[in-house]
């Protein structure tokens, strides 16, 4: 894979680039079998709403968060806990919480900020329904965010993310979920005498570019990484594809939108529940980062949420997700086409994926089809086209007697698949055969 685009994925230091695979390992998660996974979303009328559809990924919880869903900071920093968030106004629970409280089992909510942001009233609703309150606030978001910190175990590991804009934080909110990370906010230029925690850590991930997290911060802190993107799209592809060589699986990932923090985040924590990362994306097409991350894993997806309304992540997005889901399909249809007509079976290749991507951004990119040069030793193919999904792109392409033959073409043992959308809604697939 040409050395940009693996760039692209993740900013570390020198000394770890050269361990750093950019193929996703299988071995992180398991493999599953039939058809691609559906794709469930979960929302409500508003950010309440929504948040009480997410509780439902949990069967149980004996302890929940409950932060404003107006004030973004309070419940970032309390994704670490890795609990379901019940996001209330300031004076009342909102409609369905009482009962999901119930539902839950919760003998405790843990209240994050200040009265200011969830008043009396509502801790004394909490209060009336037999729960214990673990009540954390600070002076600002940045006091809040380092208490917080002490309701987690130390794991040597701490994240720093910008306090002054969300999208950064959200992005590494299913890591800290699922590891129980502790999250400190900072400005751009100076690292807040109370997020000074961070500085004991033995490792520390910072979120975000130089624009957001200057190099004078990210050089004051032990080990740094940073994770930072051109956007916050592609800083969410970075972040998933690093959570996944930290060890998170590709079993059940969350796509969450782009341009709502509350439910962004409530998907985030639901993503790390899981032991998946979240893929943040526009509302109508699906993000980049988050097709190449479920084209790259795609036989290990188990199950797709989407968090939010259709106004947030619209249905053109989930198609998306779903002709990405494809790439590993294609290769079940080569077989079957194979076996019909008397030949061997092929193998998907995490390399010739790589290649196979590439190929599908580069025609993307373009706005053509082309045949890349081969690679492989005996022979290659690449074989680009565009239709209503990956499978009718694989029928289309078939038709051709060329194409074919070089189905049943003898001495094939590899393939690199691939299924990506454009911004203008085409579909570009490639099939990538190795002998």
């Amino acid at each position: 894979m040409p050395s940009g685009r693996f760039n692209r994925f993740v900013t570390i230091c020198a000394l770890s680039v050269v361990t750093l695979s950019p193929v996703l390992s299988p071995l992180l998660s398991p493999v599953r079998s039939g058809a691609t996974p559906a794709v469930q979303r979960l929302a409500g009328a508003d950010q309440y709403a929504t948040a009480l559809a997410v509780s439902h990924g949990w069967t149980s919880a004996s302890s929940v968060v409950v932060a404003s869903g107006d004030a973004w900071p309070d419940a970032i920093a309390a994704s670490s806990l890795g609990r379901p968030v019940i996001l209330t106004g300031r004076d009342a629970l909102p409609s369905g919480a009482p009962d999901e409280l119930r539902r839950l089992g919760a003998r405790e909510a843990v209240v994050v900020g200040g009265t200011d942001a969830v008043g009396p009233g509502v801790r004394d609703q909490l209060r009336s329904m037999g729960l214990s309150l673990v009540e954390v606030a600070g002076a600002d978001r940045y006091d809040t965010a380092a208490h917080v910190a002490t309701l987690v175990p130390a794991t040597g590991d701490a994240i720093v993310a910008s306090g002054e804009t969300w999208p950064d934080a959200v992005a590494i909110a299913a890591w800290a979920a699922a590891r129980h990370v502790p999250v400190f906010l900072t400005t751009r230029d100076a690292l807040p005498a109370a997020s000074a925690p961070a500085r004991r850590a033995s490792r520390v991930i910072v979120i975000g570019g130089p624009g957001v997290v200057s190099d004078a911060v990210l050089r004051s802190l032990p080990n740094p990484t940073r994770l930072a993107g051109a956007d916050r799209y592609d800083t969410s592809g970075v972040v998933a594809a690093w959570s996944s060589w930290q060890g998170l699986n590709a079993s059940a990932p969350v796509v969450v939108p782009g341009d709502s923090p509350s439910e962004a985040l409530v998907g985030g924590v639901l993503a790390g529940h899981h032991g998946s990362p979240s893929l943040m994306t526009a509302p109508d097409r699906l993000s980049l980062g988050a097709q190449e991350y479920l084209a790259r894993l795609a036989s290990s997806v188990g199950a797709l949420d989407v968090v939010g309304r259709t106004d947030e992540v619209g249905d053109a997005a989930v198609g998306d997700a779903s002709v990405a889901l494809q790439s590993s399909d294609v290769v079940s249809w080569v077989d079957a086409y194979r076996q019909a007509h008397g030949a061997a079976t092929v193998t998907r290749d995490g390399g010739q994926d790589e290649r196979a991507l590439a190929q599908s951004i580069a025609m993307m990119r373009a706005g053509a089809l082309f045949h890349s040069q081969p690679t492989c030793n005996t022979w290659g193919e690449d074989v680009g086209t565009t239709g209503a999904d990956a499978r009718a792109a694989f029928d289309a392409w078939t038709q051709s007697p060329e194409h074919e033959s070089v189905l049943r073409m003898g001495g094939v043992r590899l393939a690199g698949t691939a299924a990506l959308t454009g911004p203008d809604g085409r579909r570009w697939v490639v099939l990538d055969l190795c002998g």
